[in-house]
């Protein structure tokens, strides 16, 4: 499992919701009776306000496959929903969307970055007892650039024992940098990336 966060930095007060007999309306979007939760409501709202002409064509301009974020960020910018710890979570999967980037980056995209540069990681792992707890992925072999620089085989081992993390990798990986561009020019607010990896079969991932 693959998952690159896009954190929004600008948090809101959560807005009210406010019933009518026909339907809900949450800001500027007017949401379905059949939504009953939370979540489904703020994402009923998100999708109502995708723009589909924009984000293809902010795409266009930049030249780069980045219809998917800008348009699911801008939607939430636009239909007014709060962020924040105030807020609930929305899920959306690839159906959901006009435009997916469920396959934007890869494990291939990652070996090549490990490869191309000397990054870091760090690894997560979960104890019922302590919590969430951060150690390590590589520690230098040697002097040497080559015997110093964390590998692709150290992040397989390190997935084997828990979540990867990349932190700020939007600022250290070239192909991360343009959902980076994309979700600010969106939001109209400064955003970083940071990249969890969490092997198939897992239990439990990066909370």
């Amino acid at each position: 499992f693959l998952a690159a966060a896009a954190c929004l930095q600008q948090a809101r007060a959560f807005s009210p919701l406010l019933k009518t007999k026909r339907s809900c309306t949450f800001l500027k979007a007017t949401i379905p009776e059949s939504a009953t939760s939370t979540s489904d409501l703020l994402k009923q709202a998100v999708l109502q306000a995708y723009n589909k002409e924009e984000a293809e064509q902010y795409a266009k301009e930049m030249d780069l496959p980045l219809e998917g974020f800008y348009g699911v960020v801008q939607a939430i910018r636009q239909s007014g929903i709060a962020l924040g710890t105030r807020s609930a979570p929305m899920y959306f999967s690839s159906k959901d969307l006009p435009h997916s980037f469920a396959d934007f980056f890869s494990m291939q995209d990652l070996e090549k970055a490990v490869e191309d540069d000397f990054l870091d990681a760090a690894r997560g792992s979960t104890d019922n007892r302590k919590g969430w707890k951060i150690t390590t992925v590589s520690n230098p072999r040697g002097d040497s650039f080559e015997e110093a620089r964390m590998t692709y085989e150290d992040v397989l081992s390190a997935l084997e024992k828990g979540t990867v993390i990349f932190n700020a990798a939007g600022a250290h990986i070239p192909k991360l940098a343009g959902p980076c561009l994309a979700v600010t020019d969106a939001a109209s607010t400064p955003n970083a990336l940071n990249l969890y990896i969490t092997a198939a079969g897992k239990r439990t991932s990066a909370p």
